[in-house]
């Protein structure tokens, strides 16, 4: 399940990950962001994945980085801080992070939700 919030007061859109994260889970998260005009077109996400468990392919990821384009094509830029706290999704991201090629996406893998904020809030 993905939830998210937009924190009026710092500008970010909080989103949180829990247990079993999949491709379709992905998909539904991406038209909801893709499809909501009242979010900034500059974009900063605070994502907090620490209780996610993603279970997919290397095609879906894939399939998510291709989808990814798609749902961020209405954005100017998107700074996305990821804070993970497992090894395994923390790999997972790092090798998505590799596939990603978009010059208005830029995220950044945290373990405190602190530094993560602070990494958003520059410029």
């Amino acid at each position: 399940m993905i939830t998210q919030n937009y924190n009026e007061r710092t500008n970010i859109l909080e989103v949180h990950y829990i247990g079993k994260i999949t491709l379709d889970v992905f998909e539904k998260y991406g038209i909801s962001i893709m499809n909501n005009n009242e979010l900034p077109r500059k974009l900063k996400i605070l994502t907090d994945a620490r209780e996610a468990k993603y279970n997919y392919s290397d095609i879906d990821l894939k399939k998510i980085n291709k989808q990814m384009k798609i749902h961020l094509k209405d954005y100017t830029h998107v700074k996305n801080a990821l804070i993970y706290s497992s090894p395994v999704e923390t790999a997972i991201s790092m090798l998505s992070q590799k596939e990603i090629k978009q010059e208005k996406y830029h995220q950044k893998i945290f373990y405190q939700k602190k530094e993560a904020i602070k990494w958003l809030l520059e410029s």
